[in-house]
């Protein structure tokens, strides 16, 4: 998310934080960096999943916990979720724009770290560790895929396109499952490529790549057989939106690369949550949603079927 459009988005937001959650920190480079854990209230006697979960630029660990809805789901499924924060509200996300890109901020490093300290206090099962996030928290999101692969089992970047100049950079050591969710009517990271934020740059600017051009580099990288099997998800809603999936199945040791792509959604994180789905600033400001994908039961019903290999 852009900090011009922070407030308007969090006037939307459900409130689901709970009591036990409390922010945490680490040291990384000299810096202090926070980051909040959810476990759920009735852990299981085994390892668990862990998800990262980033937020959008602008925003923090506690706004994205709050309009993902992740701990609801955490708390039935029984998985760990980790929301850290970003320095200054932007990640280093391999668009080279933001202030902390420009500063030299090794948010690829505060991650790795996150991961360990969390798994050091919690039972993290190390074959099932996974990242999300959209818009600033999407990029961030494929970067990780790059270069976190060794930890990360899947990753799952929604409403953010690969970040064009990175792409020569991303050489992932491990084989990796990716989904992907992005929107046609998405005017500030752009459906079809192009300069991030439009004509203001909102979002501290830099290319995106296309959303076809991310799928197909996706499964490059991952050694996928093409072309990828298709489907339209049915449209429930009659809310003006259609969902189509794209799915490489047969790719190296048994990873897959899967996009949806919703056609008329904006810069929209897809809900089913009522509080999220109300017009007014919002949709005027970001595009309209779909209520035809959940976006968090998806990524994580995709992570839940997708271990390390």
């Amino acid at each position: 998310m852009f900090p011009q459009l922070a407030l308007a988005f969090a006037v939307a937001l459900p409130l689901c934080a709970s009591p036990r959650d409390t922010q945490l920190s680490l040291i990384i480079d000299d810096r202090p960096r926070a980051y909040l854990p959810h476990v759920p209230a009735l852990s299981p006697d085994r390892p668990l999943p862990l998800v990262i979960v980033l937020h959008g630029g602008g925003q923090s660990s506690k706004g994205a916990q709050r309009f993902t809805g992740f701990n609801d789901l955490a708390d039935r499924e029984g998985f760990i979720v980790a929301y850290p924060d970003a320095i200054a509200h932007k990640w280093n996300d391999g668009r080279g724009t933001t202030k902390p890109a420009k500063g030299g901020v090794d948010d690829v490093r505060f991650i790795r770290e996150l991961i360990a300290q969390v798994s050091k206090e919690h039972s993290v099962d190390p074959r099932r560790i996974y990242a999300t996030g959209p818009s600033n928290g999407g990029f961030m999101t494929h970067r990780l895929a790059c270069e976190l692969s060794d930890v990360l089992a899947a990753a799952g970047p929604v409403i953010a396109g690969f970040p064009l100049d990175y792409r020569d950079s991303c050489r992932p050591a491990k084989p990796i499952s990716i989904i992907m969710i992005q929107g046609t009517a998405d005017k500030l990271v752009p459906f079809n490529g192009g300069q991030v934020g439009g004509k203001g740059h909102w979002g501290a600017g830099g290319k995106t790549d296309s959303a076809e051009s991310t799928r197909a580099f996706w499964a490059e990288r991952e050694g996928c057989k093409a072309p990828p099997e298709t489907a339209d998800l049915p449209d429930e809603a009659n809310d003006g939106t259609k969902v189509r999936k794209y799915a490489y199945t047969s790719c190296q040791s048994g990873v897959e690369v899967v996009q949806y792509i919703v056609d008329g959604m904006g810069h929209r994180w897809p809900t089913k949550h009522a509080p999220l789905r109300r017009r007014g600033l919002v949709t005027w400001m970001l595009g309209p949603t779909t209520t035809n994908i959940d976006a968090t039961e998806t990524v994580w019903e995709f992570f839940k079927a997708h271990p390390k290999p």
